[in-house]
């Protein structure tokens, strides 16, 4: 599978260029004298440098970034060639394409909640969406990324979509179980994990050159609550 990843972080800052350049009218107050009203030096209908108006509260309009939810509804219309990564890395954004730059892989809509492939010509289409973008990334997480303090990086990866991070693939099997038919989203961050069912995910290796890399699941780790810990299974 090529693994290009030059387009990921340009997505992401396109994505927070649409979140942090949204609209803004706002008032600075100057100064209030007692038994006046505040007054405005920036604010909207401002007329002529140095102008001053009344900052009137209850019937000011003041606006801020688009709802993230719209902004996964918003077209997305950029040109991108896939280009193939040299190496794997820990925390790395990536987008999962078949050798032949065909199809993608991507999470399912609405929840969530399973994988699918999609074209990966229509990310680019004219008619595709932010959302539909941001479902096709995936992060990269070291199995040993959260104890490197102790122990040195293992090289296997699970894999979280950027939509929602605190999920990762997963194996669609009951505990315990070798094998299994399909794969889906399962969660793995939680305050209280015995309020999730069936917590686990699976780790990946990659293994080839950059333009033909093989996927492969390595292993399932699942949590253990009377140990609180995730374990190899």
């Amino acid at each position: 599978m090529k693994i290009p990843t030059n387009i990921n972080f340009r997505l992401l800052c396109l994505l927070l260029s649409a979140m942090l350049l949204g609209k803004f009218t706002y008032g600075q107050v100057d100064s209030v004298t007692e038994g006046e009203s505040p007054t405005t030096g920036i604010g909207e209908g401002l007329v002529g440098e140095g102008a001053e108006e009344t900052l009137d509260l209850a019937n000011s309009n003041f606006y801020g970034p688009r709802p993230f939810a719209e902004i996964l509804t918003s077209n997305f219309s950029k040109t991108w060639s896939p280009s193939a990564v040299s190496s794997i890395e820990n925390r790395a954004h990536v987008i999962l394409i078949d050798s032949e730059n065909q199809y993608c892989l991507s999470v399912t809509d609405g929840s969530m909640a399973g994988l699918q492939a999609i074209t990966v010509s229509s990310l680019t289409d004219g008619t595709s969406t932010y959302g539909r973008v941001l479902r096709s990334m995936f992060q990269l997480h070291d199995s040993n990324m959260e104890v490197q303090a102790s122990e040195s990086l293992s090289g296997t990866y699970s894999i979280r979509p950027e939509l929602k991070i605190y999920f990762a693939i997963d194996a669609d099997s009951p505990a315990n179980q070798s094998s299994a038919s399909s794969t889906l989203i399962s969660r793995v961050k939680a305050v209280d994990y015995s309020t999730i069912t069936n917590p686990s995910y699976l780790v990946f290796t990659f293994d080839g050159t950059a333009t033909q890399t093989k996927l492969k699941a390595a292993n399932r780790f699942q949590y253990d609550l009377s140990s609180n810990t995730f374990i190899s299974k």
